[in-house]
């Protein structure tokens, strides 16, 4: 990780990603739907010891 290489001590993470995708398309309910993702989003959350709200 670029943490790692920059020398700074991770105590917690945490990645939350969610996504929403048609499926018609997919599953070939409706051929006018392509197959793709209607939305991607991926949601990173560190902790270093400087953060004040890291756990004791």
């Amino acid at each position: 990780m670029i943490a790692n290489r920059l020398q700074i001590a991770l105590y917690k993470t945490k990645v939350r990603a969610t996504a929403n995708v048609d499926v018609r398309g997919t599953l070939k309910v409706d051929k006018n739907v392509p197959v793709h993702w209607v939305y991607f989003r991926i949601e990173p959350q560190f902790k270093d010891k400087t953060d004040e709200s890291t756990s004791r």
